[in-house]
């Protein structure tokens, strides 16, 4: 799973819940302005999964810990968005079981949103790179070992 902003903290939440999700890229995260008031438990994070199923999708730091994909967060240290507080993604970071990875960029929020750019591609060959590390075997695998909706298997 792959998420910019608001989104990148959506795939944390989501990427907890579905155990099918096998690597989360979460680039410059929204987790909010400040550390959650709660502590990240197994009854908070039913909550919050029982929230998701309605629809709402915060709460993504409270769900860090209940991750069983590798993580890749791409944070930049000077991101200008007030929801996307660094010290707050890192909490989150330190919370995920593993295995992650942490990259801090450069250019602010929306810096390596630009292409082409210096930045772009920095972001693209990091997330690139761990993607082929952490999945290179799933990828690896050939299509036709997918079956298609209303497929039937010989």
């Amino acid at each position: 799973m792959w998420g910019d902003s608001y989104t990148g903290g959506q795939v944390i939440v989501v990427g907890a819940i579905e155990q099918r999700v096998k690597g989360i890229v979460a680039q410059c995260p929204v987790f909010g302005a400040e550390p959650p008031a709660v502590e990240p438990n197994m009854a908070n994070f039913d909550r919050i999964k029982e929230i998701l199923l309605r629809g709402d999708v915060r709460g993504s730091a409270l769900c860090a810990p209940f991750i069983n994909a590798h993580t890749l967060l791409m944070v930049a240290p000077e991101d200008e968005m007030v929801h996307a507080n660094y010290a707050v993604a890192r909490q989150a970071f330190e919370l995920i079981p593993g295995p992650k990875q942490w990259y801090d960029i450069s250019g602010g929020h929306f810096g390596l949103l630009y292409c082409p750019s210096d930045l772009f591609d920095e972001a693209s060959r990091v997330q690139t790179e761990f993607l082929k590390k952490w999945l290179g075997a799933v990828a690896s695998q050939p299509l036709h070992a997918a079956r298609r909706p209303g497929e039937r298997r010989e």
